[in-house]
């Protein structure tokens, strides 16, 4: 998968995105995110730092990519894909959970009175990569599917399509050929 950073990159990255394949470790963090979300927001509501409009409907966001990446991690086996209908959403969601982390590292580097790179975690780091990854891919999901020579440019959940697909047509059982 060499599509390099000409779809999307965040300022704040730099060089190639890392992780734009590594399915699994998105589906992890984003089911993390969500499950995150889902613990902390109600106090979050409680003290008014969010509506309860806003918490639902970033945990409604984050509960789709975390389907979605599972379903895609699984090469579509398991779960099912999201629909393009709920791409702003969760764009929306991935564009505030980067600003949010960044604000952490920042704030983290700042009392360490060292850099970000210092201060930030392996787990951080991680998550860090894997949501720039989630965040790149639906920009890909958003753009025109053709690259500038006109081939079509796959997006990493039509590989799992593709799996999936293949895994429906085969037999439950092995074939033996006759010797």
């Amino acid at each position: 998968m060499a599509h390099g950073n000409t779809i999307w990159s965040h300022p704040r990255a730099t060089g190639p995105l890392n992780g734009l394949g590594d399915a699994s470790a998105m589906a992890q963090i984003a089911a993390d995110a969500l499950a995150v979300r889902i613990a902390t927001y109600p106090d979050l509501v409680k003290k008014e730092k969010m509506t309860a409009a806003e918490t639902q409907a970033d945990i409604a966001a984050w509960r789709v990519i975390a389907d979605d990446w599972y379903w895609i991690a699984s090469n579509g086996a398991d779960g099912a894909a999201s629909n393009h209908f709920t791409l702003p959403d969760r764009i929306a969601a991935l564009d505030t959970a980067i600003e949010r982390l960044f604000r952490i590292f920042d704030h983290t580097a700042k009392m360490a009175k060292r850099p970000v790179a210092d201060v930030i975690t392996p787990a951080q780091q991680q998550q860090i990569t894997s949501y720039l990854a989630m965040r790149y891919w639906a920009q890909h999901e958003r753009r025109n599917r053709y690259d500038s020579e006109g081939r079509l440019a796959l997006h990493i959940r039509d590989y799992a399509q593709i799996n999936a697909e293949l895994r429906a047509r085969q037999p439950a059982q092995p074939e033996s050929k006759a010797a």
